[in-house]
């Protein structure tokens, strides 16, 4: 696959992958690179990330079963966004795979808001372009233990995962309706750094630009916090979902035990939330 890298399909909703992805991976130099040598980088990350699964029996991965080496190789070899031949199997490991993610939690939600935008086919759009601003947010928590070597065993890091898994469900309880928007999505993930691991979560919504008001989305113990307006237009739709919901930094070069329980805690979980018309009933 490193030698044949097909080219993604020139959309808004692939561009959103591209700063979604490319970014944490590459850099913002990724730009100035032919996007089949940027594909490639990735995928070495990517390969590089599985093999060390293998060595610490990831479920589904490392096996020595001949379904385990199967499933290892249709992971390496997992399509890029944007690849629309259906021969191609993907490796559906959306939480880890950056190609997978792409697709889940990228271009998804950008589906969702252009046909709330600009209308589906030839469906009418939810929103009024002449007083809709695109707002995308992203908040984050930061879990950072006391004890210094905390991150060192399964047992040590167990405190820290219980922590964040009962703040993702807190999270996905949250009201959305009082923020008043035409569709939107929400998206929770964890990002690893050595001396603490921050728990994120970003948004995308379409508002009346006179009604919104990000207050009720701040979370009170949040480390840090940014929001951007921008006007309804499909590019500037396709940067508030790239920036928003861009791929987690330093998963692909987090230690694979680490990345092992990541993939098995939040099996369970769901962490993206689309929304359609959210704006109160008129009588």
């Amino acid at each position: 696959m490193l030698n044949t890298e097909a080219i993604p399909m020139q959309s808004h909703a692939q561009r959103a992958a591209r700063w979604a992805v490319f970014t944490p991976c590459c850099g913002v130099q990724w730009k100035q690179q032919p996007i089949r040598n940027v594909l490639r980088h990735v995928r070495r990350l990517w390969v590089k990330l599985l093999d060390g699964l293998a060595d610490v029996q990831a479920p589904g991965l490392g096996t020595t079963q001949h379904n385990g080496r199967l499933a290892l190789a249709y992971s390496k070899n997992c399509p890029a966004f944007g690849i629309s031949d259906k021969r191609m199997r993907r490796c559906n490991r959306a939480k880890i795979c950056p190609f997978c993610y792409a697709r889940e939690y990228v271009v998804r939600p950008m589906q969702t808001l252009e046909a709330a935008l600009f209308g589906r086919g030839s469906g009418v759009p939810l929103a009024e372009l002449n007083d809709t601003v695109i707002v995308d947010f992203t908040v984050g928590i930061k879990f950072e233990p006391h004890n210094r070597n905390w991150q060192t065993t399964a047992a040590t890091r167990a405190p820290v995962w219980a922590s964040i898994l009962k703040t993702i469900d807190e999270g996905q309880r949250r009201e959305v309706r009082q923020f008043h928007s035409y569709g939107g999505a929400v998206l929770q993930r964890i990002q690893f750094d050595t001396g603490a691991w921050t728990l994120l979560r970003s948004g995308v919504f379409l508002c009346n630009k006179n009604e919104f008001d990000l207050r009720g989305f701040e979370w009170s113990s949040c480390e840090a916090g940014r929001h951007h307006v921008s006007a309804p237009t499909r590019e500037e739709l396709s940067r508030a979902v790239g920036r928003a919901f861009r791929y987690p930094d330093n998963v692909l070069v987090t230690a694979p035990e680490i990345v092992r329980e990541y993939v098995e805690r939040l099996r369970s979980k769901r962490l993206l939330n689309r929304y359609g018309d959210a704006r109160p009933k008129r009588t």
